[in-house]
């Protein structure tokens, strides 16, 4: 893949001071579990516990990363290692994380697991959420060793609030996504703690929008590009929604510049994303600029001219036409821009990513 890297040379790059992985285990197993954990004291031993109690005819190793917490999450990690030998406990280091505007993301934390991960199959997890399935990873691998042109496949699951309360996210109607319906009516509206990834789709090139802003999104949608993403009807995980969670807790600001960020990335570094319609490609150019209009981005985000948006990646896949609309529209919003004052109740966010 021309001017890609891997998940492994963006470690490399990011770390500042090393840090001892875990010894592999004597077995290689079909299914790595990937746990990413930061300050979930209160609900860490659910979730590995949820993993171990999986009633599998495979073996599974369960990879826990945790950003070096300040509160009791690693010694409930360590606790458990002592007792289940499959865990493989990876202690980060708060020096190697990746800032994502200027703020903390758990982008080497996850890189980290994804190196790490030994198994055909790549199984995600966040250490707030937990499985209420105990055969959620029996179910998917046997639907990927079946379906082996899938390169993902979710479950369906529930939202629960600290009162107690659940709700359900979402049922799909397609049976199966390719990389544009992933972009349009997928990304992510599955959960996160569902999914299952064939893990060699990480392991080597992967293209640099996957990199700069690594996501649950981005990992779907670049499984998607590789195959159809797939799912079953089974309610098999719990997706805690909670004020400590990163970014539920996260200002309404802070979630629209990341949702442009994310969709900048792709843009940026789409040049080999012929896969993106023109009409997709088009809406999200025409979006990207119209974001603009918000207080959140452009005090975040330099005012884009048309230099800048004809140097993206993907401006090159455009039709001449909509090349033409584009840029003809930046020039009229820059105007509008210059002419109209700031609204700094204006919060529109950007949802293509998101």
């Amino acid at each position: 893949m021309e001017n890609s890297r891997s998940i492994s040379d963006e470690i490399k790059f990011h770390t500042k001071e090393v840090t001892e992985s875990p010894a592999a285990l004597s077995y290689v197993p079909l299914v790595s579990v990937v746990v990413i954990a930061y300050n979930h004291e209160k609900y860490i031993e659910e979730c590995i516990l949820s993993i171990v109690h999986q009633e599998t005819n495979f073996k599974v190793e369960i990879i826990v990363c945790d950003d070096a917490s300040n509160d009791t999450t690693p010694e409930i990690i360590q606790s458990l290692c002592m007792v289940h030998p499959n865990i493989r406990f990876y202690k980060g280091k708060r020096i190697n994380n990746i800032s994502i505007l200027n703020g903390p993301s758990g982008r080497y934390n996850a890189f980290k697991a994804i190196d790490l991960a030994q198994g055909k199959y790549l199984s995600w997890m966040d250490g707030d959420d937990y499985w209420i399935d105990r055969f959620k990873l029996q179910k998917q691998v046997d639907i990927l060793e079946t379906r082996t042109n899938w390169s993902a496949c979710f479950t369906l699951g529930k939202l629960l609030f600290d009162d107690g309360t659940l709700k359900d996210v979402w049922t799909p109607t397609l049976s199966e996504f390719d990389a544009t319906e992933c972009l349009n009516v997928l990304m992510s509206k599955e959960l996160a703690s569902s999914r299952m990834f064939r893990t060699q789709l990480f392991k080597g090139p992967v293209p640099e929008w996957l990199l700069s802003s690594f996501s649950d999104k981005h990992m779907d949608l670049w499984s998607a590009i590789n195959g159809p993403i797939g799912w079953i009807k089974d309610q098999t995980t719990h997706y805690r929604i909670h004020k400590g969670g990163i970014f539920q807790g996260a200002t309404s600001e802070f979630k629209s510049q990341l949702a442009f960020y994310r969709t900048e990335q792709l843009l940026k570094f789409g040049h080999n994303d012929t896969w993106l319609t023109q009409s997709d490609l088009l809406r999200m150019f025409l979006s990207l600029v119209k974001s603009f209009d918000s207080h959140a981005i452009r005090q975040k985000f330099p005012f884009p001219n048309s230099s800048t948006i004809s140097g993206f990646g993907a401006f090159g896949l455009l039709s001449m036409k909509n090349k033409i609309a584009v840029l003809t529209y930046s020039v009229i919003k820059k105007i509008q821009w210059a002419l109209l004052p700031l609204d700094k109740g204006s919060i529109s966010e950007n949802n293509d990513l998101n």
